[in-house]
């Protein structure tokens, strides 16, 4: 067998050396391929695949304008931290994409005008309005269950020195005459029984509040009010609405009921 390949290779000995150059050559230049000398020709398409690029190697310097498209994006690959501050604009936002669920109340001004509101806290007018500091309407129903407009109740005239009970219908007013100044007074239930929940509004502070479930007239003892001199007030209790306003320069009022 020895003797086979020592004489086959002194008969081939050329080819040999030339075999081993061959693959030597070829072996070195392709360990020592200069710097920057494969570029976009060389490679062939999809010839780099995730694997082969270090982590981080792809910048933003390194993508195109406009190279990646919605398609190249991932399903939530874009996380709130990876948007730059106003990035997102109106110009950005699809037209009824977003609900009231998306918007933060709070960062809200005050809205000029609004045919329909659940809730508000002042308002000039309202042509709906599902509840009256939180009283719903059934608390307080239009003017007297069988009226479409209002009608005059009653008219009194409360008296700074005097103590006494001004009825106007369902709503009565007690006068206290005591403490300072002397025109105060307390909201009642003319006829009492089941509590009566009412709305006072004094000189522009309003105070939602109920009277008592007792015979009446059932007294809110729990608050008194007090309009001072050339105050005003308003009272909503069910089925009536007072309003008190001042005469000259005294503590006494004009108290007007409709209903």
């Amino acid at each position: 067998m020895l003797r086979k390949l020592s004489t086959h290779f002194r008969r081939q000995w050329v080819g040999c050396i030339a075999l081993f150059v061959a693959l030597g050559g070829s072996a070195y230049a392709v360990t020592s391929l200069p710097s920057n000398s494969v570029g976009t020709p060389q490679l062939k398409n999809s010839a780099v695949t995730s694997p082969k690029l270090k982590s981080g190697a792809v910048t933003a310097t390194k993508i195109g304008n406009g190279a990646v498209g919605p398609l190249k994006l991932k399903n939530g690959a874009v996380t709130n931290p990876k948007l730059a501050n106003g990035a997102v604009n109106g110009a950005k936002v699809a037209d009824n994409s977003l609900t009231g669920a998306d918007v933060n109340a709070s960062t809200l001004g005050t809205v000029p005008s609004a045919t329909n509101a659940g809730h508000a806290l002042t308002a000039d007018s309202a042509t709906d309005a599902q509840t009256l500091d939180g009283l719903d309407s059934t608390a307080f129903p239009l003017m007297g269950s069988n009226s479409s407009s209002p009608v005059f109740l009653s008219e009194q005239l409360l008296r700074a020195e005097q103590a006494a009970d001004l009825f106007l219908g369902p709503l009565t007013i007690r006068t206290l005459n005591t403490g300072t100044p002397a025109n105060q007074f307390q909201v009642c239930a003319s006829v009492g029984g089941a509590t009566a929940n009412y709305v006072a509004e004094v000189n522009g502070t309003r105070t939602s509040a109920s009277t008592p479930s007792s015979s009446g007239p059932a007294c809110d003892t729990a608050h008194t009010y007090s309009p001072g001199t050339g105050g005003n007030f308003e009272i909503f209790l069910k089925g009536v609405v007072a309003f008190g306003s001042p005469i000259g320069t005294t503590p006494n009022y004009i108290v007007i009921a409709i209903r």
